[in-house]
């Protein structure tokens, strides 16, 4: 456990996560992704899990922040990718503007959006402002469709080693699985966080990539509320 009744936590044993990433269940991987953790004192868990499911706007960042900052601050090794990344795809982060979107995967809990409202929001964007339009989604399709709608003249550009695309059908719990495929996921993950502008519908992904930005400044979340789950935090 990392938290719990105000214990001052002096270890955690990460041997068992991160199963899906790993071929020996033995091994401890938590080093690859993550800087040693700080071992900070809570009183309370400050996350629920179903959050990644509400409106982003209403997430107390204020409260989320030390926790992912003290347990989940990328390691030198996802950075280093992240900083490959953005030199292989000439991206520079102060001129461009991401997109993340979860494709259809699991319906039940990231309902389906309307691109042609992400792409009417990305057409009116000033080319003056931006260099490029890094556009990601673990469903190529989706992602091809939403490139067909964008009439702003601004390069895109797509990331072709994600390894949690897929083609077409079901959620595909091992696409990425190994640490060095997790590896290159976070390090994609993190540079969108950085980017000038951030799009993203909800999802697990999403919700991380708020965190590592660290504030939903430049970041247009369409929200649309899931079936499974009712949002607590505001309206």
């Amino acid at each position: 456990m990392i938290l719990g009744g105000g214990t001052e936590i002096t270890s955690v044993d990460t041997t068992s996560s991160f199963g899906f990433y790993k071929e020996d269940p033995e091994e401890d991987i938590y080093a690859t992704f993550f800087k040693p953790f700080s071992g900070r004192r809570y009183e309370t868990f400050p996350m629920n899990a179903f959050w990644c499911h509400e409106r982003y706007s209403n997430l107390p960042l204020e409260k989320l922040l030390p926790w992912t900052n003290d347990y989940f601050q990328l390691s030198d090794e996802v950075l280093l990718a992240s900083k490959d990344l953005a030199t292989q795809y000439a991206i520079d982060i102060d001129k461009t503007a991401a997109v993340f979107l979860r494709g259809g995967d699991k319906v039940s809990e990231v309902p389906p959006i309307e691109i042609q409202e992400v792409a009417e929001a990305l057409n009116k964007l000033n080319p003056a402002d931006f260099s490029s339009l890094l556009i990601q989604s673990n469903d190529l399709s989706l992602r091809a469709a939403l490139i067909e709608l964008i009439t702003v003249p601004i390069r895109i550009v797509t990331i072709d080693e994600d390894p949690s695309v897929y083609s077409a059908g079901s959620h595909q719990k091992f696409a990425m699985k190994s640490h060095q495929s997790c590896t290159q996921f976070l390090a994609i993950v993190h540079l969108i966080s950085q980017c000038k502008e951030v799009m993203l519908n909800s999802g697990n992904v999403s919700f991380w990539i708020v965190l590592f930005r660290g504030s939903m400044e430049g970041v247009t979340h369409f929200f649309v509320p899931p079936t499974f789950y009712t949002p607590t935090l505001g309206s």
